[in-house]
């Protein structure tokens, strides 16, 4: 090869050789700009941060069962709620002593209904007034905030009465009597109203009357978390139960005292009212899942208790083709004891509940409960009955001076519970 070949071949080799670099630096620029986002457009929003990873701890929406150092605190928010529940109730019973008595015919008339003899036996006393009863209660209030920080609630519930009635009448077959003791004799005695040979009856009637309660309270969370939560309370409460106790009998008596178709109509009646006024002082439990609630009342009213027993008594003697007489007095109430009595005393009024409720809509709520009241240091109407009585003050009286002046009367101070089941519904607007 001669000199002017590899000069040729040189110069050949170094054109190609820097054909290729210059090829290989472009391709790699191509590459290096399609790998770079596109220029942002002055009319486009920003892009979002960078996203951070999943957590594992679970996240709680803000709501109603959020916890107290969250937004939200037990409740659907701020606003009013009304609610009505129906009551079926029990009372306590009266517990009556032996109001009407009898004995076997062929009985002496002076050991006739005369308690403590083998041959008596009562036909009206014991235990009256016990089925349950209906009633109902009416609460509205308001919540001042979303958290239901504060909140006021006003109640009424009322009880229906309920009487006993007894009322057997005789011919003179069947012996029909009022046992008492005789404070003259000490011993025990009778008021014969139906007898052989001398008709009559009696009419009497027990009767646990109307119930009345109302409160107005202020409630204030205390504590509480997503699913817990504790108020206190504090108000003002009012309850008002009235007793009634009337025994009326008709005698037809004979002999040579009285003129042939005379009738004697005795009246007894003692009514007891019981009315109190206080502050009302307590919690209340709250218990709560996904759709329903659990709560625990437990409230004490401390206040006065005003008492007023009424005793009244009349005897009527008809005679044919003359006019009616009556006079003060009939056989338990008399002279001694007849009249309005009074008395105050402070005491405290108890009640226990829990209610069950199910959230049936986002606004409406239906409950079932149990409650336990107690009427404590009250007049019951059977109680103020005093058995010691003088014969003597039986009109028309012919009681000596100086003789027993029985029965007297003192207040009887007793207590009574009322039990209830409830069910009803709660809107809240």
């Amino acid at each position: 090869m001669t000199r002017s070949m590899w000069i040729a071949a040189a110069t050949l080799g170094l054109i190609v050789g820097r054909s290729s670099a210059q090829t290989t630096a472009e391709d790699s620029d191509a590459g290096a700009t399609t790998n770079l986002p596109p220029p942002a457009s002055m009319d486009s929003p920003p892009s979002p941060g960078p996203v951070a990873p999943p957590s594992d701890s679970p996240v709680i929406p803000p709501g109603p069962y959020q916890a107290l150092d969250g937004a939200g605190a037990n409740g659907a928010g701020a606003g009013p709620w009304i609610s009505s529940d129906y009551l079926l109730g029990y009372f306590q019973p009266a517990r009556l002593p032996a109001l009407v008595t009898t004995s076997p015919a062929g009985t002496p008339r002076a050991q006739a209904g005369v308690l403590g003899l083998p041959t008596t036996s009562t036909l009206f006393g014991g235990e009256v007034n016990s089925d349950v009863r209906s009633g109902f209660r009416i609460s509205s209030g308001y919540w001042f905030n979303d958290e239901r920080t504060w909140g006021l609630e006003v109640s009424f519930m009322m009880f229906e009465s309920q009487s006993t009635f007894f009322s057997p009448s005789s011919t003179g077959s069947l012996i029909l009597a009022r046992p008492f003791t005789n404070v003259v004799t000490g011993l025990p005695d009778s008021v014969v109203v139906a007898f052989p040979g001398s008709p009559g009856s009696i009419a009497a009637r027990d009767n646990s009357g109307n119930f009345y309660e109302t409160h107005i309270d202020l409630s204030e969370r205390i504590c509480g978390c997503r699913w817990f939560r504790l108020d206190g309370i504090l108000g003002y409460r009012f309850f008002r139960y009235d007793e009634g106790l009337r025994i009326q009998q008709t005698t037809s008596p004979t002999g040579a005292a009285f003129v042939p178709g005379t009738r004697i109509s005795a009246t007894d009646s003692f009514v007891s009212q019981n009315e109190f006024n206080g502050f009302d002082l307590g919690f209340r439990t709250e218990i709560r899942g996904s759709n329903w609630t659990l709560d625990f009342l437990t409230k004490v009213a401390t206040g006065g208790i005003f008492r007023q027993v009424k005793i009244d008594g009349t005897t009527t003697t008809t005679v044919p083709g003359a006019a009616p007489v009556t006079r003060s007095g009939g056989v338990f109430a008399l002279s001694s004891n007849i009249g309005n009595h009074r008395d105050e005393d402070w005491t405290i009024f108890p009640e226990f509940g829990v209610n069950l409720s199910w959230q049936i809509s986002s606004r409406l709520e239906m409950r079932l409960g149990y409650s336990f009241l107690f009427m404590n240091d009250i007049v019951r109407a059977h109680d103020q009955l005093n058995f010691n009585i003088n014969p003597g003050l039986f009109p028309p009286a012919t009681a000596a001076a100086g003789s027993p002046n029985e029965p007297s009367f003192h207040f009887h101070i007793g207590d009574a519970w009322i039990q209830a089941i409830n069910v009803g519904l709660q809107y809240n607007f």
